[in-house]
Formats: structure tokens, C-alpha cells, sequence
């Protein structure tokens, strides 16, 4: 009886820190990063290798046309897009969320809730490269597809999968 008492008690505390983890509610927001930003360029280094685990081919080359912004969850930088306009689409080079905040919640943000952002570019799609497997089931999940026999993947806005919503 006394160890079932504790673990009795033990699966009350869980469930209880589970709600509250369920409760919680968490605050978005997007940080334009400018092409010469010292904290850009010291985000991609401390990152890198990391970077490099989903996309082998990623170099960061600022030009004219990068467009980047953090993700802020609880005004905590925990992802950065970086890509250019061309026409209708939006090339990403990067989309990166560093450890600890992988649970999807910032994808989700970024190519559901911020669709408006997209739009007010002139984009009805966005376009990613394939990178790593890892990578490719994180596109997926967000509601990707891909084309071009697999080298990249597309979401057209406006258009949410079962996996984004």
C-alpha cells in the first residue's frame, strides 16, 4: 500500500503540471531581421552546425533581396526565415527553430497565422528545398508537397493541410 500510495500521488502531480503545460498559452510574434544585423550574423554562427543537420547546402550570403524575420515565443528568438520574393513565391533559404522549441507550435505561426505577411508581399506560395529527411517530415507535417521529384517543396496559402491545422 505505501508505494502505491505514492505513485498515486506521483500520477496526480503529473496530471496536474500536464494541465497546466495544456493551459498555458504562448505569445508569437515576428522580428524583421535586417541583411546587416550583427545579432543575424551571430544567430547563424552559434547555429551553424546545427543549421547544417536539416540543411547541408545552407550558406548565409546577404544580398539585396533577403528578406529574414525572427520568431519571437515569449520574446525568445526561437526561429528565423530567410528567403526572397520571385514573382508570386517566396524562396526560403532558410527556416530554422533552434532546439528546445521543435514542437511545431512555431511552424504552424509562421505559415498559418502569419499568411498575412505573405500576402502583403504578393506571395501565394512558398517554396522550400528539401534538405535533410528530418527536414523534408518537418515540411510535410506543415503541410508542404513535394515537387521537382522531391529537391524542393511547395505550400500555396491560403490552403491549410490536415497536418498544418
Amino acid at each position: 500500500f505505501p508505494v502505491a500510495f505514492v505513485n498515486a500521488f506521483i500520477v496526480v502531480i503529473d496530471l496536474y503540471y500536464l494541465l497546466e503545460m495544456l493551459r498555458a498559452k504562448e505569445y508569437f510574434t515576428i522580428l524583421d531581421a535586417q541583411r546587416d544585423s550583427q545579432y543575424l550574423q551571430r544567430f547563424i554562427e552559434h547555429y551553424q552546425q546545427d543549421i547544417r543537420t536539416f540543411l547541408p547546402d545552407f550558406t548565409y550570403q546577404p544580398g539585396e533581396a533577403l528578406i529574414g524575420f525572427f520568431v519571437l515565443r515569449n520574446m525568445v528568438p526561437a526561429g528565423l526565415v530567410l528567403g526572397e520574393t520571385k514573382g508570386e513565391e517566396f524562396l526560403v533559404r532558410l527556416d530554422y527553430v533552434i532546439p528546445g522549441y521543435r514542437d511545431f507550435k512555431i511552424g504552424r505561426y509562421v505559415y498559418t497565422r502569419e499568411q498575412q505577411r505573405f500576402s502583403e508581399m504578393g506571395v501565394r506560395a512558398v517554396i522550400s528545398p528539401a534538405g535533410s529527411k528530418a527536414h523534408q517530415l518537418y515540411l510535410e507535417r506543415m503541410g508542404f508537397k513535394a515537387e521537382e521529384g522531391g529537391a524542393c517543396y511547395r505550400f500555396n496559402l491560403n490552403e491549410l493541410s490536415d497536418g498544418a491545422a
